[in-house]
């Protein structure tokens, strides 16, 4: 284990009475599939097995990093005890959205369909990273008026820093090089996934569109990014339905319509079977208009 020591911590919401309860908890928390309407952020510091994520598998193992979305499904399966920092924080306390323009972290550490949603730190990262949790910990420990932009600052920070290393990461795996053949059938599909995932939604529509076998396609999409081809479009369109149905101020109807689906009951039993909340029940729970303190917005465990 890191000579680090991580207090083991959760704050959680009384809501009627106002207030951040404190209560231990351990990392078999997540042994059972777990979804919520925050953000989540799970940094493994020691430890290795398996994390599934929307009943997609990858492994983890010392310092890495993954940013799940509102509803987004995760489960741990440990070969050993493992030592993590959960952050948990809604987007009353912090959109992912609405601050774009300084912390463009969206498709690139959240809503990561085109790949892993991982980042693998390096040692200075792992130092510069450390830093910033810290911040976050001790601030927690205070009570001030200025706690809540403190918090954010820090949040900021360490959101950067993972863009930085996952930016890095990113231009490391390109400069290995994927074999031509491979390298075409991977733009093709990404293109055509981003062009028409509104229309068609399964593997089959895709293999016709570009006129490659199906096998093919699958092959590729596991291969690169530890998917079926199944799970990249759903991941695909349900992201787009949480966004729009999380930052417009559409019906339930209207989003299911502008995915290509045109009997709204079916989209939600799809939407319901994929994240587990009905597509209204989300936008009343995911939405910014909730949880605007800090005690109403940020949780975080270990």
């Amino acid at each position: 284990m890191s000579s680090h020591h991580y207090p083991v911590l959760q704050l959680h919401i009384i809501e009627e009475e106002g207030f951040i309860a404190e209560r231990e908890t351990t990392s078999s928390l997540y042994e059972q599939e777990f979804k919520d309407n925050k953000f989540i952020i799970l940094w493994v510091h020691q430890g290795h097995g398996e994390i599934f994520i929307d009943g997609a598998p990858f492994t983890f193992e010392n310092n890495q990093i993954y940013f799940l979305y509102p509803y987004q499904s995760f489960r741990l399966k440990m070969n050993e005890e493992i030592e993590a920092t959960v952050l948990r924080f809604h987007a009353g306390f912090f959109c992912i959205h609405k601050n774009h323009q300084d912390v463009p972290c969206n498709g690139l550490l959240f809503n990561v369909v085109f790949g892993k949603p991982v980042v693998r730190l390096t040692t200075a990262e792992t130092t510069q990273l450390d830093f910033t949790l810290r911040g976050i910990l001790d601030e927690l420990k205070e009570e001030s008026t200025g706690q809540f932009t403190v918090i954010v600052s820090y949040l900021k920070s360490f959101l950067l820093l993972a863009m930085c290393a996952k930016e890095k990461e990113n231009a490391e795996v390109a400069a290995q090089g994927i074999e031509p053949a491979s390298q075409s059938v991977l733009q093709k599909l990404t293109e055509a996934v981003d062009a028409h995932f509104r229309r068609l939604h399964f593997p089959a529509d895709y293999a016709e569109l570009l006129n490659l076998p199906l096998k093919t396609l699958a092959k590729v999409s596991k291969q690169y990014f530890g998917k079926t081809l199944t799970q990249l479009i759903t991941e695909k369109i349900i992201i787009e339905a949480k966004t729009t149905l999380y930052l417009c101020d559409k019906s339930v109807k209207e989003v299911a319509h502008s995915l290509g689906y045109k009997d709204d009951l079916y989209f939600n039993r799809f939407f319901r079977k994929m994240t587990g909340i009905a597509p209204g029940d989300y936008k009343k729970k995911v939405g910014p208009h909730l949880m605007k303190t800090l005690a109403e917005g940020l949780t975080m465990s270990r």
